[in-house]
């Protein structure tokens, strides 16, 4: 029962800190390249797969 209030404290006060160094700077681009692919198929049936395939930069 007392972890997740101890980690959602934890969390706040992290976030709540003002002088925090953030990961991206104002400013900026950042690009980045993302792929991904889901599948879903019933092999013993027969070998036909469906899925999803998603690239982008």
């Amino acid at each position: 029962m007392w972890f997740p209030v101890t980690v959602l404290l934890l969390v706040g006060l992290a976030v709540a800190t003002p002088d925090h160094d953030h990961a991206w700077e104002n400013g900026h681009e950042y690009q980045y390249h993302i792929q991904s692919r889901t599948l879903a198929g019933l092999d013993k049936l027969n070998e036909q797969y469906t899925g999803v395939q998603i690239k982008g930069l």
